[in-house]
């Protein structure tokens, strides 16, 4: 089974593709429609009621890949943001500051702190010990400067 679709392949149209050794045999989104108005003429002729959609949770699935795969109305997003953003940047910024409410972040700043204080402090342990020499060497020349100022 082909996993992606080759550039010029014709399917369904498989007997004019050209290709002579094309496997891709995915099922598409008309096929699944296909099969399930077939299935619903032929179950409803023969029992005289109609047929209610499938649980069949694989069959499912697959249909709703191969709708995305033809509708690819999503692929693209990553793309579509960052243009969208580089228009409309400056109104975007403008307009989170107005909606910004002070008070009312810094109150779930500090319920978050409070919920989190020995998270916090194991944090703060850990970074100190991982960064203890460049903090000790930021110390001694803050300490070297300050002592040659007092001392000018």
């Amino acid at each position: 089974m082909g996993n992606s679709k080759p550039k010029n392949c014709c399917h369904p149209d498989c007997f004019h593709c050209p290709y002579n050794d094309c496997i891709y045999d995915r099922l598409e989104v008309e096929d699944f429609s296909e099969t399930n108005d077939r299935d619903y003429w032929i179950y409803e002729d023969s029992t005289g009621k109609k047929l209610h959609q499938s649980k069949d949770k694989d069959y499912r699935n697959a249909r709703k890949t191969a709708y995305n795969r033809k509708a690819g109305n999503h692929r693209d997003r990553h793309e579509y943001n960052q243009k969208y953003y580089a228009e409309h940047g400056k109104e975007i910024r403008e307009k989170r500051k107005q909606n910004y409410d002070t008070k009312k972040n810094t109150a779930k700043c500090r319920k978050y702190r409070k919920k989190n204080k020995e998270h916090e402090k194991e944090r703060q342990r850990e970074y100190y010990l991982a960064n203890r020499e460049k903090k000790q060497e930021y110390a001694r020349k803050r300490y070297e400067m300050m002592k040659g100022e007092l001392n000018a």
